[in-house]
């Protein structure tokens, strides 16, 4: 597969290099690519489509860590020989370069400006990860609700009240908040019935500002 973009960053570029170094493989909607828990010697970059990181509790809850895009890099936590720290799911038919870590140390070893971006990368998702442990440890279900719509609904202009968000299913947010689907159906009710919030598939409808409590 020639994905390799001389338009895209020298991070970029070098991580387009890696893949062309490794194994391409194509996995289906739905295919578990890394499970939590097991021995992995390999790295994906993502080529194509997009995966969710997640980890899960004993009692079956999923938390989503991250959403990855093309062109990045899963798996690099393993690289110390340790167990896989998360699982990943391909939430769309997907293709990945698979780099064993030999081949990934070579890369590394002639390539050293790699090392850099590798670093930022992990520091990044430590930061991201403490911040959701921070939210789900101090926060309620309604105020990381309230945080996450702060985050990504987009004002419709200046003048109007109401903001829009892009929501695939209220499954989907329950895993990203860490919370069950019925609490956040329960949270879309109320917030319907109070004015604050207008749902249609796919979109919601949000007036600023939201409650300050549930």
């Amino acid at each position: 597969m020639n994905v390799f973009d001389p338009a895209a960053s020298e991070a970029r570029q070098r991580l387009l290099r890696l893949a062309q170094l490794g194994r391409v493989r194509h996995h289906p909607r739905d295919a578990v690519l890394i499970e939590e828990g097991a021995q992995g010697a390999q790295v994906l970059v993502l080529l194509k489509g997009r995966l969710r990181v997640y980890t899960e509790s004993a009692e079956g809850r999923q938390y989503t860590l991250a959403l990855v895009q093309p062109v990045d890099l899963v798996g690099e936590m393993s690289l110390d020989g340790g167990v896989r720290s998360a699982s990943v799911l391909a939430l769309e038919d997907s293709s990945c370069a698979s780099i064993d870590r030999a081949i990934m140390l070579q890369f590394m070893a002639s390539e050293p400006e790699f090392a850099m971006d590798l670093l930022c990368r992990v520091i990044a998702r430590a930061r991201l990860a403490t911040q959701q442990a921070s939210s789900l440890a101090l926060l309620d279900a309604f105020h990381r609700l309230s945080l996450w719509l702060q985050q990504h609904a987009l004002p419709e202009d200046a003048s109007n009240p109401w903001r829009t968000v892009t929501v695939k299913s209220q499954t989907d947010l329950a895993q990203h908040l860490g919370c069950s689907r019925e609490m956040i159906s329960r949270l879309v009710k109320d917030l319907q019935i109070g004015g604050h919030l207008q749902a249609s598939p796919g979109r919601w409808r949000v007036k600023w500002p939201l409650p300050r409590k549930w």
